[in-house]
């Protein structure tokens, strides 16, 4: 029996929340999609059909994992490696970025120019290294952000022995 009133808007959980936005903001999500509440899901990369798949990773972006709080994602199919730092698959094509630890976003930042300096590298993966250097040159000098270090834990299998 079909329930009674509205039809859900996303084949998922969802709740009303109300926020207030600026309004060059609303007008920016309108362009997208005249729905704000889709807009808003298609911007995080979300499927709204079921049927999309997520969008290509983006070369470097910010991915909230709480509030005020962000993790670095990097495509990891365009920069395979820096130094000191572990890249964390979080989805395809998508890495966080862990650092060795007791070091920070400047030891992240002279990572990406180390490895901008190394002569094998090919074109597309410099250029995606540029882009988070910049990133990361934006967001340092950002007053909206600030950065601290935090440690994770990675859990690592042992081969079996026969």
């Amino acid at each position: 029996m079909r329930k009674r009133g509205r039809p859900a808007k996303f084949d998922r959980p969802s709740r009303l929340v109300a926020m207030t936005l600026p309004e060059e903001v609303i007008a920016e999500l309108r362009s997208r999609n005249p729905d704000l509440a889709k807009a808003v899901v298609e911007l995080v990369g979300k499927s709204i059909d079921g049927a999309r798949q997520r969008p290509v990773a983006e070369t470097v972006s910010l991915v909230p994992v709480a509030p005020r709080r962000f993790l670095i994602t990097i495509d990891a199919s365009t920069v395979t490696h820096l130094p000191g730092c572990e890249l964390v698959p979080f989805g395809s094509d998508v890495a966080f970025l862990a650092l060795e630890s007791g070091r920070g976003l400047s030891d992240l930042t002279l990572a990406v120019e180390d490895r901008l300096h190394e002569p094998r590298i090919d074109e597309r993966e410099r250029s995606a290294l540029v882009t988070i250097r910049t990133a990361l040159h934006d967001w340092r000098r950002d007053p909206n952000f600030s950065h601290e270090a935090r440690s994770i834990v990675v859990l690592k299998r042992n081969a079996r022995r026969n």
